[in-house]
């Protein structure tokens, strides 16, 4: 039976130890083709720029090889390369993992820095979740010696290594009951569902669209997404990675009603403004105007304020781990926007320099603060077609308490639970690196709001009596 796809992303967490079990070479192609192949005629990830632009590396006691993503195989690199031979520039990280991917962005064929950090963050994510569903484990470690690592591969300037990832066999099994945290859904957003997709059915369905149909995305659809892109698992983990376990993202989501801001601690969502400001953004992304036509935009963006600024931004490249991180949650929409039949883009027009004039403005159209740096904007719709049912789960150990209109706690970026040590740092991050709540910028009245439009309401409402009256049904039919 295949797995459902969020069943998959609860049981993402980092993993650090591993047993000395044999990682299959038919497994490690399924877990690089997952990552950064293709499934038929599709990428399995986002074009972030102009081009692909990395290159895998896959070392271990054997010797190194390359990944060619369109034979998905594996090509004879150096055999005199091996895990041994790199542990002094990657910080000892393999310890007993099998393998070690190591990431390269190759700057002949694209230049943003901060693109093809994106594009890796994106590879980082789909590598985590195939990883669960072959019973592997990985973690992503970002502070290497790029040019020790460089250098011993033997690669030319251009190839830049930036992520090193040990796969292999946890010492910890995974989850089998794991799911989203309905203990923290406490806010206004319908709870999010476990779906009957797979990761490999979300994979062999991700569609690259411009054009959308006017059916807007419900509720729940807008619950999973949010929650796919930056919400908890039961496992206490996060649905993404994080350098530092600090998590500085902030995710909003624009449609024809206005712009909301989405509370992960209580799987909410607060209007910041009203007023459908899709066309605004397309109009400044360069004049991407296919994209306004999305019932939904979402915007992956960095509150560089928060835990005092201390945000986990740094690495071989500028702000490299704040892109990672976005790009993790770029994949993960993309991927529940396809398991739950939805489609989706990626729009980077005009947002290649750092916190640059596009990102001025599309600060400037959604009323944000001089902190939030607008990073990539995600429209998501469908092309054609019903909703698909998304089932109502009955989970056994939390019950499900009623949505409410208005979340239950006042909204904060400040995680409930302790931080998971840092996805891109050596074994032992700085006590510094530790997110203190005290140091946590208090939301700004923008952000306060609870008010939800009344086209929104009446959604909810008159879903709300559809299953009211279909439930009334089918009790009555079973006391007859």
């Amino acid at each position: 039976m295949a797995i459902p796809f969020e069943v998959t992303v609860s049981n993402r967490y980092s993993v650090r130890t591993f047993d000395s079990q044999t990682v299959s070479s038919a497994q490690l192609l399924t877990v690089l083709q997952s990552s950064y192949g293709y499934m038929g005629s599709i990428r399995v990830l986002p074009k972030i720029g102009n081009e692909y632009s990395l290159v895998i590396y896959a070392v271990n006691a054997s010797g190194s090889f390359r990944y060619e993503p369109e034979t998905n195989s594996l090509a004879e690199h150096d055999l005199a390369v091996n895990k041994e031979t790199i542990r002094p520039y990657d910080s000892g990280w393999p310890s007993d993992a099998d393998v070690v991917l190591i990431i390269v962005w190759d700057q002949t064929r694209m230049s943003n820095e901060y693109f093809a950090s994106a594009e890796a963050g994106c590879l980082v994510q789909n590598v985590h979740l195939v990883a669960i569903t072959e019973d592997l484990g990985t973690t992503c470690v970002g502070l290497i010696s790029s040019s020790g690592l460089r250098s011993e591969l033997g690669l030319p300037s251009t190839m830049i290594p930036i992520l090193v990832m040990p796969l292999g066999y946890p010492t910890s099994p995974y989850d089998p009951d794991a799911a989203p945290d309905y203990s923290r859904m406490t806010g206004n957003l319908p709870f999010a569902q476990t779906i009957g997709t797979s990761l490999t059915g979300a994979l062999k369905n991700l569609t690259y669209t411009q054009a959308w149909s006017s059916l807007d995305l419900s509720l729940q659809e807008t619950s999973q997404l949010l929650w796919a892109a930056y919400g908890y698992s039961s496992t206490d983990h996060r649905t993404t990675p994080s350098a530092y376990g600090i998590y500085p993202l902030v995710i909003y989501m624009v449609n024809s009603t206005g712009t909301y801001r989405y509370i992960a601690e209580s799987h909410s969502i607060t209007q910041i403004q009203t007023g459908d400001k899709r066309s605004s953004i397309a109009t400044a992304c360069g004049n991407q105007i296919w994209a306004a036509s999305a019932p939904g935009i979402f915007l992956v963006s960095l509150d560089s304020a928060y835990n005092g600024g201390n945000i986990g931004d740094g690495g071989v490249l500028d702000h490299e781990f704040v892109e990672v991180d976005a790009g993790c949650a770029v994949q993960q929409i993309l991927l529940e926007a396809s398991a739950i039949g939805l489609e989706g883009n990626v729009v980077v027009e005009g947002l290649e320099d750092w916190n640059g004039d596009t990102a001025q403005t599309i600060r400037e159209i959604l009323g944000l603060t001089p902190s939030i740096i607008p990073l990539y904007v995600i429209p998501v719709g469908r092309v054609s077609g019903t909703p698909v049912s998304i089932p109502i789960p009955t989970p056994t150990s939390t019950p499900l308490p009623t949505p409410t209109s208005t979340p239950t706690s006042t909204p904060t970026d400040v995680a409930t639970a302790s931080p998971s040590p840092s996805q891109y740092s050596s074994p032992s991050p700085s006590p510094q690196a530790t997110p203190n709540p005290s140091q946590s910028p208090t939301p700004t009245p923008e952000h306060q709001s609870t008010d939800i439009p009344v086209e929104f309401i009446f959604g909810i409402a008159g879903v709300s009596i559809f299953l009211v009256a279909v439930l009334t049904i089918i009790l009555l039919r079973k006391r007859k």
